[in-house]
């Protein structure tokens, strides 16, 4: 019985959650809300893995940045740093600024848990994604060493074979 409830209660806060819960970001742009935020990270994360190891060197600093001020502001809302806006039934959005329709409430101990395990989800995903562009990097590296070995080993050669060149 008291699992059915637990995950009743999940499915509904997840329900909720996806349709009106806003916390207030300071890192967010113009004009973006909470979940285009939380969207746009979550792609950020998924191009990780994808960049070109080319650039890797210039971009992964930025990515850094980026994946630490997400993580560190998405640790204070699950810690409750932050007040929450949960919607009451039928309402849209209108402004997360002023509490209008909102009613204004903090995380209970069981949406903490979430927050922290979705939390947990996005900063595994983040070092999987990191590693592999780091491994696709590295492989890049050792490749264009390896290239320039190669070319100074011809040379060498090429330079012994010349010295001993007779007219």
């Amino acid at each position: 019985m008291r699992t059915k409830f637990i995950g009743l209660f999940i499915s509904c806060f997840f329900c909720i959650y996806g349709q009106g819960v806003v916390a207030q970001v300071p890192s967010v742009s113009q004009g973006e809300s909470t979940f285009e935020y939380t969207k746009r990270m979550y792609r950020e994360v998924e191009a990780l893995k994808n960049i070109a190891p080319e650039v890797f060197a210039r971009e992964i600093d930025h990515f850094r940045e980026q994946m630490e001020r997400y993580i560190f502001h998405k640790k204070r809302v699950c810690n409750g740093e932050f007040s929450t806006f949960a919607l009451a039934p039928n309402e849209a959005i209108i402004n997360t600024v002023d509490s209008g329709p909102h009613m204004q409430r903090k995380l209970n101990p069981e949406e903490k848990k979430l927050c922290f395990k979705e939390l947990k989800a996005f900063e595994v995903t983040y070092i999987n994604n990191l590693f592999t562009s780091r491994r696709r990097y590295l492989d890049y590296l050792h490749e264009l060493r390896t290239k320039e070995l190669d070319q100074a080993r011809e040379e060498a050669l090429n330079s012994i074979k010349r010295s001993f060149a007779w007219p």
